[in-house]
């Protein structure tokens, strides 16, 4: 069965397009509310990682700095896989990568990790680009016109998992915010006290 993985930079809108993707009734892997698994990170060896991987088939899988956690395309089993890379304003996305990791970065240090940003996102898609096939959401635009994202994930899902996407449930599952880096963790405590409530 055919992989679409949700890929990002960190802090790019993986974790709110994994929400849609689960929230609209495509199957999707890792646990909520982040939908993560350590089997995606770089701590692991390359061959778990895969195997754990191809045990997923079939699902949307997040998969964030795939630079760092790579999968070794000269040894994948799994067929041509689909990746939807989330981008994001690099100065909005240094911030909150800064507030995630507990510290308030100067204007110098957005700026260069701003411009780090844009280096590793031409990167990591040439990466990705010799795999399989990439598409291009932005952060922006899904929360600005969640029912347009959602659209535009239907027809990706249907093509690389012939699984169909309820847009309507889909796009309800954007929490409607602004697009700059917001000043609190709120938002994500609200997604795990939600988890909590479902049990």
């Amino acid at each position: 069965d055919p992989i679409l993985f949700i890929a990002g930079l960190g802090r790019c809108g993986t974790t709110m397009v994994m929400r849609m993707l689960d929230k609209g009734g495509i199957r999707v892997a890792g646990p909520r509310p982040s939908y993560e698994d350590d089997h995606m990170l770089r701590t692991r060896p390359i061959h778990v990682r895969q195997e754990w991987v191809l045990e997923n088939a079939g699902r949307a899988v997040k998969w964030i700095d795939p630079l760092q956690a790579r999968l070794d395309w000269n040894t994948w089993k799994g067929g041509v896989p689909t990746f939807i890379l989330l981008r994001r304003d690099s100065e909005h996305q240094a911030r909150s990568i800064g507030k995630l990791l507990g510290y308030k970065l100067s204007k110098s240090e957005v700026a260069s990790v701003a411009q780090s940003l844009r280096t590793d996102q031409v990167t990591t898609e040439a990466y990705l680009d010799q795999a399989g096939n990439v598409y291009s959401m932005s952060f922006d635009s899904i929360i600005k016109e969640p029912e347009v994202a959602a659209a535009k994930l239907a027809l990706i899902c249907k093509v690389a998992l012939n699984q169909h996407l309820n847009i309507e449930a889909a796009a309800r599952a954007v929490i409607r915010r602004k697009v700059w880096c917001a000043p609190d963790l709120a938002i994500e405590d609200q997604l795990m006290q939600e988890e909590e409530a479902n049990g």
